[in-house]
C-alpha cells in the first residue's frame, strides 16, 4: 500500500515537472523566436529586445523550476 503511494507521488512530480519544462519551452519559442521575427520578415530592422529578455528570463526559471520540482 505504501509503495503504491509512493509510486503515484513520483509520477505526479514527474508529471508536474513535465509540466513546467513544457511551459518552459513554449515562452521560449513564443517570447524569444517571436522577438526576432520582425527582423526575420523584414517589418523592422529593429530586434525586440524586451521579449527576447522576458523570454529568456521567464524559460530559465520556469526550466530551474521544473528541475526543482523532480528532485
Amino acid at each position: 500500500m505504501a509503495n503504491a503511494k509512493q509510486e503515484t507521488l513520483k509520477k505526479r512530480k514527474e508529471k508536474r515537472s513535465d509540466f513546467f519544462y513544457a511551459l518552459s519551452k513554449y515562452v521560449f519559442v513564443g517570447d524569444v523566436v517571436g522577438g526576432f521575427s520582425p527582423v526575420v520578415l523584414d517589418l523592422t530592422k529593429e530586434i525586440n529586445w524586451y521579449a527576447v529578455v522576458f523570454g529568456l528570463i521567464t524559460s530559465t526559471i520556469l526550466a530551474s523550476l521544473g528541475d526543482r520540482i523532480l528532485k
